[in-house]
């Protein structure tokens, strides 16, 4: 828990007290995790003037400050925008790095899949399979999914044109799940040619945790956490 009416370094500099930092440790401490988290720019500044991603970092620098071996962390990308999670991950990674053991929360499958060594799928309060994001993907996360992106106009052509592999429309494309995609996919284009239709796009797309959830709930996670 950081002060809003605190400067950064004042909540670390309060933090390390706890601790009984001596100078000399604390400003090493305060070194390593700057360069980490990029405080540089903000840790003069009052933490409740921050941005929600640079708060994120300081909180993470304080609860790294006595350099514990363990750490827990309940959905910290909540709320921050694709780019500033997608540098959120890095500082992960970078503690991953440093032999931490680290406990993380998230209901982003693609978080859990990038960081996660192992994973532990929770339904209604309970855990329902624990493994790798590779292992559970090759088990559980079903055949492999074809995209077909067509214009609107020649949607429902298509899925007519394409009936016998059981299409599924998603939106504004088509999908239909294979165990050998690329097989499949020349001659799916050449159907969907031969009645006077080019595809815009046709993308292989391999299993998610997203489908690991699906296929073990019957739900998306989307549905779940509502």
């Amino acid at each position: 828990m950081l002060y809003d009416n605190l400067t950064v370094l004042e909540n670390l500099e309060f933090i390390a007290s706890l601790y009984s930092f001596s100078r000399e440790k604390f400003e090493e401490r305060l070194r390593i995790l700057s360069e980490m988290f990029e405080l540089s720019n903000f840790l003069k500044r009052r933490t409740g003037k921050l941005s929600g991603g640079q708060k994120r970092r300081a909180s993470l620098a304080a609860s790294l400050l006595h350099d514990p071996p363990v750490v827990v962390l309940d959905e910290p990308t909540v709320g921050l925008d694709p780019d500033a999670r997608r540098e959120f991950w890095k500082f992960i990674e970078d503690m991953k790095k440093e032999g931490k053991t680290i406990l993380l929360s998230t209901h982003y499958m693609e978080e859990a899949d990038e960081l996660c060594d192992r994973v532990a799928i929770m339904d209604l309060g309970k855990i329902i399979i624990i493994g790798s994001p590779d292992e559970l993907k090759r088990l559980h996360g079903g055949s492999a999914k074809i995209a077909i992106h067509v214009k609107m106009r020649y949607l429902e052509l298509a899925e007519k044109v394409l009936s016998d592999y059981a299409p599924t429309r998603v939106l504004e494309w088509l999908e239909i799940r294979t165990e050998k995609p690329e097989e499949l996919v020349p001659d799916l284009i050449a159907k969907l040619q031969s009645a006077g239709i080019d595809p815009e796009s046709v993308e292989i797309r391999s299993p998610t945790l997203e489908d690991v959830f699906l296929n073990l709930t019957g739900r998306r996670l989307m549905e779940a956490i509502r």
